[in-house]
């Protein structure tokens, strides 16, 4: 283990904020931490997982994605 600060992860946050390549830059990524798992939307995609168990979801259109970001995370 070694002590780490901010500036050690500087250079790739930039990477995963600007480049075309990142996952974070050609994917919609929602992620929420819950006590007993957590549940994620990610384009096509709701996923719960409880308990070390992941349950997916196939998400079919834009209206169900919005749909799903209002709902599970309040977005608007």
């Amino acid at each position: 283990m070694q002590e780490r600060s901010l500036d050690d992860f500087k250079e790739r946050c930039l990477y995963f904020e600007t480049s075309s390549d990142s996952r974070f830059r050609t994917n919609r990524l929602c992620s929420l931490e819950r006590e007993n798992g957590r549940i994620s939307l990610k384009d096509d995609k709701l996923i719960l997982t409880v308990d070390g168990i992941r349950i997916e979801k196939r998400i079919e259109t834009e209206q169900e994605f919005r749909s799903s970001l209002r709902k599970v995370f309040g977005i608007v």
